[in-house]
């Protein structure tokens, strides 16, 4: 099914926030089961608009833009001293394939040690061990410079992993490391402590975004609707259960439901401020905010 400016339902097994870096995955995996209903709404354009999105030394440009929510930080004691009233600015990508069609492609999954905290501190299933997998199955590594690892790499994933033609400052930056007796690794390989080359998403010298991987083919399923420029403002509850959103578009308040669930993606600073602007989230905070506590979270 094409982008649609008005859902042909008023009701989805599925509905989910935000095209960005995880929503357009969750959207493609969802709608490959035949059976299931999904809608994706997403606060920003279609990312076809932006050609330049494509290009990888554009990405600069893409800043400040309408695909960028402009964030800024509050002022900072212990930080940002060199910046305007101590704040420092904070892009965000609003267009599908979210923050992926903005940054600068780095493919870094992050500490293995990381992960392994975060298992320890009760998030269950997110430990190294058990990530690893769903990087493997997402990877298309194309990396010249690895021999084939597939321990740690995929090589029939829809995202594709490179490593570009190395400067001399970056090759002399490795030899100084290796000088120095520090091992030249692959920092999402097995030992990531030491110095490499950083490996990137970019397929054909053009980016590649979630929208680009997962929502080009999966676009045209019967049971997928995609609405772009429609910003969800409140997740509507039942008691402590979520069963649909309200959005708007071009001014106008819509309301739909989920007859399974309501899949919040709207990143690092979309999730918590939505959840507040619901009701959902600390009470002190809430209550300086006027919102009428629905979920306390501690």
């Amino acid at each position: 099914m094409p982008l649609m400016s008005h859902p042909s339902e008023r009701a989805y097994d599925f509905i989910i926030v935000g095209a960005g870096s995880s929503g357009a995955v969750i959207a493609s995996r969802l709608s490959e089961v035949a059976n299931f209903t999904v809608m994706l709404l997403e606060a920003g354009d279609d990312d076809n608009n932006w050609p330049d999105i494509n290009i990888p030394m554009k990405a600069i440009s893409l800043r400040r833009t309408d695909i960028d929510w402009q964030y800024m930080t509050e002022p900072q004691e212990k930080a940002c001293h060199g910046m305007v009233d101590n704040t420092s600015y904070w892009p965000r990508g609003k267009v599908l394939g979210g923050s992926s069609a903005l940054n600068h492609m780095q493919y870094i999954r992050g500490s293995r040690h990381d992960y392994d905290g975060w298992h320890k501190l009760g998030c269950m299933g997110w430990s190294y061990k058990d990530v690893l997998p769903y990087f493997i199955k997402s990877e298309r590594n194309c990396q010249a410079n690895l021999k084939r690892d597939p321990e740690y790499h995929g090589y029939k994933g829809p995202i594709t992993v490179t490593v570009a033609e190395p400067s001399p400052i970056a090759t002399a930056f490795l030899k100084a490391g290796e000088e120095l007796g520090h091992a030249v690794v692959d920092p999402n390989g097995k030992n990531q402590l030491g110095f490499g080359f950083s490996p990137t998403n970019i397929d054909n010298k053009g980016r590649v975004t979630t929208a680009k991987a997962y929502l080009q083919t999966a676009i045209g399923r019967q049971n997928l609707t995609v609405i772009v420029r429609s910003h969800v403002t409140k997740i509507l509850l039942v008691g402590s259960n979520a069963k649909g959103v309200q959005y708007t578009r071009n001014g106008q308040a819509y309301e739909v439901y989920a007859k399974k669930e309501v899949i919040v993606s709207c990143g690092a600073i979309g999730s918590p401020q939505l959840l507040m602007l619901s009701g959902i989230g600390p009470n002190d905070s809430l209550q300086k905010l006027d919102v009428k506590d629905l979920r306390k979270l501690h």
